[in-house]
């Protein structure tokens, strides 16, 4: 138990250092760099956290990761991201995927919760636990807060999205692929110009700044690989 308590706070350390660094190279023309952590953002960092933990539950087998994840996630409203994508791709074909290379570490709640109950292999006490959660997850009624999204962009294409954001306060956009190719995310003003992005060689995109001022930005997520990949967004 005290190792995945370890594990918990090194991930939580890792995650938040990602998002500063995102901050500190982030465009002058568009941001600002006076620290704003609204609580709206602050969901989508901890629903980033539950995302790690719950991929950390699965690979390892660990009934108590996949409760903390289950925590955090049904402590935490969120919303249907409702804005329509646009894609550009140069392919319409999908690619042909092997999924055994596929770890789609998915936190659907319900998802969680039938995953918590294999690796609780009838212990009583988890079991407990995880009734409350799910009864916790059913008393909820409308929702506010982080918006979420499960999408596919094709193979070499880049999917778009155009959404409202409030000056003066941090915005963040998370994306958590299927792990069957490479995802970069890109952050665009009205104006079109570059506010950042988030280039590497995984599919696990993070992104947060600080708009000077309230207007529509565009969110570009693109695919690197040669077969689609099923992703998560999720942005306040």
């Amino acid at each position: 138990m005290k190792n995945s308590l370890i594990t918990f706070i090194i991930v939580g350390f890792i995650f938040s250092q990602s998002s500063a660094q995102n901050i500190n190279k982030v465009s002058k023309d568009s941001v600002i760099f006076k620290p704003s952590m609204n609580q709206s953002a602050k969901a989508v960092e901890e629903l980033a956290l539950a995302h790690r933990i719950a991929e950390y539950g699965r690979k390892y087998n660990s009934i108590e990761a996949m409760i903390a994840a289950i925590k955090i996630v049904s402590n935490t409203n969120v919303q249907l991201l409702l804005q329509s994508k646009t894609s550009t791709l140069k392919d319409s074909s999908e690619g042909i995927k092997n999924p055994s290379s596929v770890n789609y570490s998915s936190i659907r709640i319900d998802q969680l919760i039938q995953d918590a109950r294999g690796l609780a292999r009838g212990n009583e006490a988890y079991i407990i636990i995880i009734d409350d959660l799910e009864a916790l997850k059913t008393q909820r009624g409308s929702v506010t807060g982080p918006k979420y999204k499960y999408e596919r962009v094709l193979p070499k294409a880049v999917d778009t999205y155009v959404i409202d954001f409030e000056g003066n306060q941090e915005a963040i956009v998370y994306v958590k692929g299927d792990g069957s190719t490479d995802l970069d995310l890109f952050i665009f003003d009205e104006n079109g110009n570059k506010v950042d992005d988030d280039r590497d060689y995984s599919d696990e995109c993070a992104v947060s700044f600080i708009p000077k001022w309230t207007g529509k930005f565009k969110i570009k997520i693109a695919n690197n690989g040669s077969v689609y990949n099923d992703y998560v967004i999720r942005t306040n």
